[in-house]
């Protein structure tokens, strides 16, 4: 993920209506020591509304390790 602007950004989810995932997913920033949630997947193997982090800061990267 990636905020380009110079205000932080609240609120984020992002959707999958399907794919290949299966379960619960531990998350890892991979970039930093930052905190991020945990993913489920839904019944078609994405995800709904899924929230990583409460703010992506200004000109924020995140970059996300998923394992099951």
């Amino acid at each position: 993920m990636i905020n380009l602007d110079n205000q932080p950004v609240a609120d984020t989810q992002l959707d999958l209506a399907s794919g290949p995932l299966s379960g619960k997913y531990a998350a890892m920033s991979l970039l930093d020591n930052s905190k991020i949630d945990a993913l489920q997947a839904n019944q078609s193997g994405g995800f709904d509304a899924y929230k990583p982090l409460a703010e992506i800061p200004a000109h924020g990267v995140i970059v996300i390790q998923l394992t099951p």
